[in-house]
């Protein structure tokens, strides 16, 4: 029963979620106005913003104009209450689940972002930076304060150096700074050496998903991937571990 309320929890913050996707890389405020349809401005009415449930009902369309919402809405629902329950299922109800489910749900956000818009808000990966610090020092969760730091210091700084290495040889930046940012949040959940389990898989995630999808689309070496889009999904999954 607990797993069942932790994912119905989680489903909600996934509706959160996607107000955050929308929301933070256009700088708007993610308090004001209420929800609302992109395309015509009507306000989502609260049958029509339950999650997943409404999404299917509407048939994955507004009710107004009935413009198309994105699969992403349920798919970012569903994945957060999955993580939740997965949470409290690896952690019990601990503050060790509370930091995991809180990653988790950066980490998709993240994701999500970074996938549709190429950018990677601060106030998240600083943010989600900040998460195990903090938990670390009133929580008792693992990494350690200093572990999680050196982490987050050896994860950005060695994406750094390869972000300027690669302008020194080629003249241009082959990823952005988000993503030195990012690698700092990972580096800060998982500590020195657990970073570099994420940071490889998300190498090899990118190899197996982006080199096929150039070639198949006959795009240049110079069409930008997201990476940070690897790096999250790699993260999540090292984060859920057995």
């Amino acid at each position: 029963m607990d797993i069942a309320f932790a994912a119905l929890f989680g489903l909600i913050v996934g509706s959160f979620g996607n107000v955050c996707v929308h929301r933070l890389p256009r700088g708007k405020s993610l308090a004001f106005p209420a929800s609302h349809c992109p395309e015509c401005g009507a306000r989502i009415r609260p049958l029509d913003n339950i999650p997943i449930l409404s999404w299917m009902a509407l048939a994955g369309r507004c009710r107004s104009c009935r413009a198309p919402i994105p699969w992403r809405y349920p798919l970012l629902e569903a994945l957060t209450g999955t993580a939740a329950a997965a949470a409290l299922w690896k952690w019990g109800p601990t503050p060790a689940a509370a930091l995991g489910f809180l990653t988790a749900f950066v980490f998709l956000v993240l994701f999500f972002t970074d996938l549709e818009t190429r950018l990677l808000p601060d106030t998240l990966t600083l943010g989600g930076t900040a998460l195990p610090l903090a938990f670390g020092v009133f929580g008792g969760t693992d990494p350690a304060p200093f572990d999680a730091l050196l982490g987050a210091a050896a994860g950005s700084g060695l994406l750094l150096f390869v972000l300027l290495l690669h302008y020194h040889v080629r003249g241009y930046y082959g990823m952005g700074f988000g993503d030195v940012k990012l690698m700092a949040m990972t580096g800060a959940c998982f500590g020195f050496p657990g970073m570099i389990y994420p940071l490889l898989g998300s190498c090899l995630l990118a190899l197996l998903v982006a080199v096929p999808f150039i070639l198949a689309k006959g795009k240049t070496w110079h069409y930008p991937i997201p990476y940070g889009t690897f790096l999250c999904a790699a993260s999540a999954l090292y984060l859920f571990r057995p």
